[in-house]
């Protein structure tokens, strides 16, 4: 349907580049950007849960991977695209080939570098900061592997878990009575990001990973599985730090723990490098370049 409304729409239009976001519409712009492979996500996907709406939702993911298989794997040479991380583009090209014409560009931090983390709890009521207090955004969507963070503070007495998206996770397990605690939906993350001292995210697949960066700018240090975007530039800032799922979580997190203040400062540098008007310019030059290719045609 978006194909075939903006096809609608420009005839007649004359524009100087057409930069897009739906895979639908790759083959007829100059600029792709990328943020999210339906195929990819459907590779780590687990079985559909009880009930049929949970069936309608698998279905409706199965069809719209195979679609984007019809488009994505014709892609001309002649579009520029524009990934959000090394990991996403290495997806892509596993999938559909190699892609000569292709850049990293992350996703800004979006949270001011100058902001910092609070003393005091920004929960109600406080948490008990006996143990080192783990959040987690995302849900209880399986790509977003809470299940997984769920069963590792299970197994460690000594973490507390804050976990906020909806709908929320299943902690009812016994052994987590007293270490977990649900903020429900967030219009501002920083409630969480403010109330815990390391953030884990344990996606099966995340292109970036957007909260990663948002911790780091808050001064936050960040775990994250190998297969989140974002995990290799934290790595490389020394704001996160990554966690293979199957390995215990405790001895990371508590290694983690050890350096928090000179992560936490590493991860407000890695925000500057990722300060919006910064991602904003290097987008703007492959806009400019686009035209400049489009005009030299003409």
């Amino acid at each position: 349907v978006a194909r075939a409304t903006v096809k609608a729409a420009l005839r007649g239009i004359s524009y100087d580049v057409l930069l897009v976001h739906q895979p639908q519409l790759a083959a007829i712009a100059d600029i792709w950007n990328v943020h999210y492979l339906s195929r990819a996500a459907r590779e780590v996907r687990v079985a559909p849960g009880p009930g049929w709406r949970s069936r309608v939702n698998d279905a409706q993911a199965a069809g719209v991977a195979r679609l984007e298989d019809r488009y994505l794997s014709r892609v001309p040479a002649t579009t520029r695209v524009v990934f959000c991380s090394d990991y996403l583009q290495s997806n892509f090209e596993r999938l559909y080939g190699p892609c000569p014409q292709g850049v990293v560009i992350p996703n800004p931090a979006l949270i001011p570098r100058t902001s910092g983390p609070t003393t005091d709890v920004a929960v109600d009521p406080p948490v008990n900061k006996a143990g080192p207090v783990l959040g987690f955004l995302g849900g209880s969507d399986p790509r977003k592997g809470g299940d997984r963070l769920l069963e590792e503070v299970a197994a460690d007495p000594a973490l507390f878990l804050l976990h906020a998206g909806g709908p929320g996770l299943d902690d009812t397990d016994p052994r987590l009575a007293g270490r977990s605690r649900s903020l429900g939906y967030l219009d501002d993350v920083t409630t969480l990001l403010d109330a815990i001292d390391v953030l884990v995210v344990p996606s099966r697949f995340e292109p970036f990973g957007l909260v990663a960066v948002e911790a780091a700018a808050r001064g936050v240090p960040v775990v994250a599985t190998p297969t989140v975007g974002a995990a290799s530039l934290l790595v490389e800032a020394g704001a996160g730090v990554v966690w293979n799922s199957g390995d215990p979580l405790g001895p990371i997190v508590r290694r983690v723990m050890a350096h928090r203040e000179a992560m936490g400062a590493a991860g407000r540098t890695l925000a500057e490098r990722l300060a919006p008007h910064r991602i904003a310019d290097r987008l703007f030059a492959e806009v400019e370049a686009a035209y400049q290719k489009r005009d030299a045609r003409r």
